[in-house]
This record gives C-alpha cells, structure tokens and sequence, in this order.
C-alpha cells in the first residue's frame, strides 16, 4: 500500500508542536528557559516600579508572570512554529520540505520517500500508533514523530486497512 500527499505549512507546524508535545528534553528546556525568563521580567517589573525596593511583590509579580507564560506557552509555541515553518520554506534547505511525498508499509518498517529524500523507520522504532484529530501520530523511540495527515488517504476506508496494517506488522507493546 503506497499513499501519496503534497505536505503544508500546517503539517510541519504540526510536527513542530509534536516533537513539543513528546519529546521531555524539547519540553522541559524550552518550558524552564521561557518560564524563568517571565520570571525574572516581572520580578524586574515590580522591583522598578517599587521605588526599586525588595519586597515579597517582587516574588510574587514574577512567579506571577511565570505561570502566565506557562499558561501561554503551547499557542506561542504555534505561533512561533508557523513563523519559522514559512521562514524555512523561503530558504534554501527548506525547498524540499513540501515536495510531494509517498509512504508506505513493507517487511521492515514505514518508508517515506520524495524527490529528495528516502527513509525506512523500522516497525521497532515506533513506541505507540496515535490518532488525532487529523493526523495519524507515531512516536518514535529516539523522541521524533512521524506525522500522517488524514487528508493523505483517499477514503476513510483505505485508512483503516492502513492502521490495521499498522497493528499487525508492530511489536506488541504499540497501543
């Protein structure tokens, strides 16, 4: 079974955000780094606008800021991937990201191939099969993603036997 697609700006947003979402190292150094800063500015904030006096305000105003950008985090984060996604697609690198691509199932794994590139993920590496809204999600053991939209498949029949595929060919601890 060979699938052929043409990616968009959402498809690698999307894998931006999951790659946010799945990998803990991505997560925790971008969420601490984030949160900290906000800390510090509204600490600053409250400690200049206080005729430049430490008090408890200052704690408070920054971990204030902190949870507000803890709480903001994943739309900036969108947001920002969107930005870069369309930058990268302006550069030289970034040309072939939306080629059209096919994938696949075979004996060893899940291909994916296009003009510029060709790559076999061997059913091993894949920890979990997750459907979301849109996209078929599988997690790979070394913290990346494969991403398959939905609209790639030409009927929701055709997807089914794709995910049942899927099932039968990975190891058994894939949910």
């Amino acid at each position: 079974m060979e699938i052929s697609y043409d990616p968009t700006v959402s498809d690698l947003v999307e894998s931006g955000l999951e790659a946010f979402r799945t990998n803990k190292t991505i997560r925790r150094n971008t969420t601490v780094s984030s949160c900290l800063c906000a800390f510090i500015v509204g600490a600053l904030l409250y400690y200049s606008s206080n005729n430049f006096e430490l008090s408890a305000g200052c704690v408070l105003c920054g971990a204030a800021a902190a949870a507000l950008c803890y709480a903001v985090l994943p739309k900036t984060m969108a947001m920002m991937l969107r930005r870069r996604s369309k930058k990268f697609l302006a550069s030289p690198s970034g040309k072939g990201a939306l080629e059209p691509r096919t994938f696949s199932l075979n004996s060893r794994g899940v291909r994916i191939w296009s003009k510029s590139f060709d790559k076999l993920y061997p059913y091993e590496t894949i920890a979990e099969i997750r459907l979301k809204k849109d996209y078929i999600i599988l997690p790979l053991k070394d913290g990346t993603s494969l991403i398959f939209p939905d609209r790639a498949f030409p009927d929701p029949a055709v997807r089914e036997e794709f995910l049942a595929e899927l099932h039968s060919r990975c190891t058994p601890a894939v949910h």
